[in-house]
């Protein structure tokens, strides 16, 4: 039997289908209605998209904060449960792999995985502004964390 998150992925699939765009902004789920010769199916799939908000709201926000946090893979982040380390990974469904600074904490180089939500992304000016200049990749922060760490 389906999950109720598989269900709601396979009815933004069936939308995408029929033209309808869905994303996620600022908590609101937007739905980009394009032109098709079917706008009743369309109208059908919007009711069964209501119907199924609260599922759909959250998989479109986590869809939403992992394309985000894929920007900050190398950047420096700090958890109050594991303190600072470096974004190595995105797992899916707003969950991210760091690895913690302090090697005591899980080994050397081993990642934990934790939710984004529950993280600080950290941006060093510094790194933004020299990166801007010189090269179309994010800067990391890796700078950062050894200016204020050593």
């Amino acid at each position: 039997m389906n999950t109720l998150q598989e269900r709601t992925k396979e009815l933004i699939q069936r939308a995408e289908a029929l033209g309808l765009k869905l994303r996620a902004s600022d908590g609101l789920v937007i739905v980009k209605v394009g032109v098709t010769a079917d706008s009743y199916r369309q109208l059908a799939v919007i009711k069964e998209l209501g119907d199924s908000l609260k599922e759909l709201r959250f998989l479109l926000r986590n869809l939403s904060i992992d394309a985000r946090a894929k920007g900050f893979v190398g950047c420096g982040v700090f958890s109050p449960e594991f303190g600072i380390g470096t974004l190595k990974d995105c797992a899916g469904s707003g969950r991210i792999l760091m690895v913690p600074a302090d090697s005591k904490i899980t080994g050397r180089g081993v990642a934990l995985q934790d939710n984004a939500e529950n993280l600080l992304f950290l941006e060093d000016e510094q790194e933004l502004r020299e990166t801007e200049q010189s090269s179309p990749e994010p800067a990391n922060s890796l700078g950062l964390l050894k200016r204020i760490f050593g």
